[in-house]
């Protein structure tokens, strides 16, 4: 059992003070449906995510992303629950067949850190500074049954897992003494030790340079497939998602604007707003720095134009634009868009 004097990790803190692990569950695809999350704002409570649908497929990459402020993160937060309970205005999170937005406290800290570990965005805060990153992996396998010499080889494992050089040397060390990049190996190798089936990044390389990043990247997708996990991978950046992502989601004011497979959905797009991200990529082929921006700024969720939100920053606006919410459909097999003028775009 864990000494309850001890300092706790935030990783640990998903899978810990539990009763005996449960058997993950048979089927590792989680499926989000009409997902709503509802916050308080300065004119009152706002639905900022909404009615959002998606599928992380077993053994794919589901990317979700949008700029600052389209609800991709809360989004993946509410799925384990990080997010306040009165905050989920209505939907469902299926594992297997166990809506997770019902579950109680003792099962949903279950699941977290055991059937579905978070990679958190920054973890210099994640990380617990006064503990060993070997101290930190073992908390959450003693609580597993481990005894203190099991977990202690087993933290050495998995940060060899992870790509961790002198890992028997590296147990000892504590979070300020790893580069960037070492740290978010740590802090996959947290998430990996509670045997999750599914995996949630929330940004996970954004403080990275690009080197570092495209490493974090390809360690991920290496675990994806040695580990046959699932993955979501929130990102703003479309360069990780077309590394990474098997299937992408594109978010816009709280509200999904397109989705379909990754390679798909970013060679044609089906949305201005997937158009207009792509278009804005650097690229070294072109003299300038930046493609083509974006004009205007994202639509604020608490308080979305009428009609589409993205409608002030399209090109191609009409009037129906501005007076009516498209829908969220099928447009092509398999491919998704919430635009009026889906079949007209390029």
């Amino acid at each position: 059992m864990i000494d309850r004097r001890r300092p706790t990790s935030a990783t640990a803190l998903m899978s810990t003070q539990l009763p005996a692990a449960s058997q993950p569950s048979a089927a590792a695809t989680l499926r989000v449906r009409d997902l709503s999350i509802r916050l308080p704002g300065p004119r009152g409570m706002a639905t900022v995510v909404d009615g959002v649908s998606f599928d992380i497929a077993q053994g794919r990459t589901t990317g979700v992303i949008g700029e600052s402020g389209s609800g991709k993160s809360l989004t993946a937060m509410a799925l384990v629950r990080l997010t306040p309970d009165t905050a989920v205005l209505s939907g469902q999170v299926l594992l297997g067949e166990e809506n997770l937005l019902r579950a109680g406290p003792t099962r949903i800290r279950q699941v977290r850190g055991r059937e579905i570990s978070v990679v958190f965005q920054d973890p210099s805060t994640a990380l617990n500074p006064t503990m060993t990153i070997g101290d930190q992996v073992g908390e959450i396998l003693w609580d597993r049954g481990l005894s203190r010499r099991q977990a202690r080889q087993r933290a050495v494992e998995l940060l060899d897992h992870v790509g961790i050089p002198d890992p028997g040397n590296r147990v000892r060390a504590y979070p300020h003494e790893f580069s960037g990049g070492m740290r978010q190996r740590a802090m996959i190798a947290l998430a990996l030790a509670g045997g999750p089936k599914i995996i949630l990044a929330d940004e996970p390389t954004t403080a990275l340079d690009v080197t570092v990043q495209a490493r974090i990247l390809d360690l991920l997708a290496r675990l994806r497939d040695e580990d046959r996990l699932s993955m979501l991978l929130v990102s703003h950046d479309l360069r990780v998602m077309s590394h990474v992502a098997d299937d992408l989601v594109v978010m816009y004011a709280g509200r999904v604007a397109e989705s379909g497979p990754a390679k798909a959905v970013l060679r044609r797009p089906l949305h201005p707003y997937t158009a207009a991200l792509v278009r804005s990529v650097p690229s070294v082929h072109k003299p300038t720095a930046i493609a083509d921006p974006l004009p205007g700024s994202p639509a604020n969720p608490f308080d979305r134009p009428a009609g589409c939100p993205f409608h002030p920053r399209c090109p191609r606006a009409e009037d129906r634009c501005r007076a009516e919410v498209p829908a969220l459909r099928e447009v092509v097999p398999g491919r998704l868009s919430a635009c009026h003028l889906a079949e007209e775009l390029p």
